[in-house]
């Protein structure tokens, strides 16, 4: 059955618009068809650390081009949508792998939504991730992909209404979905700081807001 397209929420912040954060021609990787970017163990093919972030970042970018319709998914894309959430990706040491997971799993959000693409348990643990990602934006250097790819996690969050995913939890009584929700709204306010732009901090309200609506 084809799902129309909309996020988890009924309605969408007006004037929001998600940032895309595409990939230089020096990140363009041998991966050359969508059809290659899905199916494969990712961290066993690419174990060499500049080889996995120019994948993750054709994944992502091919990832952005999808709808919401699961029957028209690539083959191998719910192969991917798990090991994306291997341990060795979510807890990588490079800072870079990581933003790059967040924002691929924010793509699969919107794919999946209204729906969740995970167990209970490790949607606690992706957002767990995605509190300390966003955190980054409190000392990211103005204009770096860092703090675009921070953005465009939060933005994404905000737009799909995916960040409402912990709330909802918490209500169906998920142990421990409560603290991961309370974690990621205080994630959100700690990333301001007094030079971000008002643009910014209403993003980040929006986000807030967007979470209210549901306690």
């Amino acid at each position: 059955m084809k799902r129309s397209k909309r996020s988890i929420s009924t309605a969408e912040p007006s004037g929001t618009n998600t940032p895309v954060a595409t990939p230089t021609k020096q990140q363009i990787s041998t991966v050359t068809s969508p059809r290659s970017l899905y199916g494969m163990n990712i961290c066993n093919v690419y174990k060499k650390q500049s080889n996995l972030i120019d994948y993750l970042h054709e994944l992502h970018a091919d990832l952005q081009r999808l709808d919401q319709d699961l029957e028209k998914t690539p083959p191998g894309f719910k192969d991917t949508v798990q090991h994306l959430v291997s341990s060795k990706l979510l807890d990588n040491s490079d800072k870079k792998v990581r933003l790059l997971v967040g924002c691929c799993l924010v793509d699969i959000f919107r794919i999946y939504a209204p729906d969740t693409p995970y167990k209970d348990g490790v949607m606690l643990r992706v957002f767990e991730v995605m509190s300390i990602l966003i955190r980054n934006l409190e000392t990211a250097i103005n204009g770096s992909e860092e703090q675009s790819q921070s953005i465009y996690i939060i933005q994404s969050l905000a737009t799909v209404k995916s960040c409402v995913i912990p709330v909802i939890m918490a209500q169906r009584g998920v142990r421990g979905a409560l603290e991961t929700a309370q974690t990621l709204f205080q994630a959100l306010i700690d990333s301001v700081r007094p030079d971000h732009s008002d643009a910014r901090k209403t993003r980040n309200y929006t986000f807030l807001c967007s979470n209210f609506v549901y306690l």
